[in-house]
């Protein structure tokens, strides 16, 4: 196993923040009330990804993590999904692990749905197996360092 990341910049959004490390860029996007951070390792020959989408309308997170689920469904035929019982941003998570095969690669991801006071949030992360020993330290700091609401500096009364 890789070594973990060292942290170097706080990336601060609209009700949450958390850390980037050394190597990763970050994009945001916006889509109607939807606004969705995608950090990405600079390696452009590497697939990797973690993306927080934080949803205004605050779906319950069953909800949106059915819609999720349901889209992967759609996109790969041989889709494994696990349950997955954990804390983001100090929030109970819904969540799923996924294993599913796109262009002859197996890849992992990770889907983690919580809500706050403000938003619905959900963290995506996304690799090839190939690179998930490198790249999976980095989901797991990145999502361990996320802070919404009251820890980002805002009462939440979740």
């Amino acid at each position: 196993m890789k070594p973990a990341p060292q942290f170097t910049e706080l990336y601060t959004g609209p009700g949450f923040h958390f850390r980037v490390p050394p190597g990763w860029e970050v994009d945001e996007e916006r889509q109607g009330d939807d606004f969705t951070v995608t950090v990405r390792p600079l390696d452009s020959s590497l697939t990797a990804f973690w993306s927080l989408t934080v949803m205004l309308g605050r779906p319950a997170p069953q909800t949106a993590l059915r819609t999720i689920l349901s889209a992967y469904e759609e996109e790969y035929a041989e889709l494994d999904a696990y349950p997955v019982d954990e804390q983001v941003a100090g929030r109970q998570a819904v969540g799923r692990d996924l294993e599913f095969v796109c262009l002859e690669l197996t890849n992992s991801a990770g889907v983690r749905v919580f809500r706050t006071r403000d938003f619905t949030g959900v963290v995506l992360y996304q690799s090839t197996d190939t690179e998930w020993e490198d790249c999976s330290p980095a989901f797991r700091l990145i999502t361990g360092s996320l802070e919404c609401g009251w820890e980002a500096g805002q009462e939440d009364d979740a």
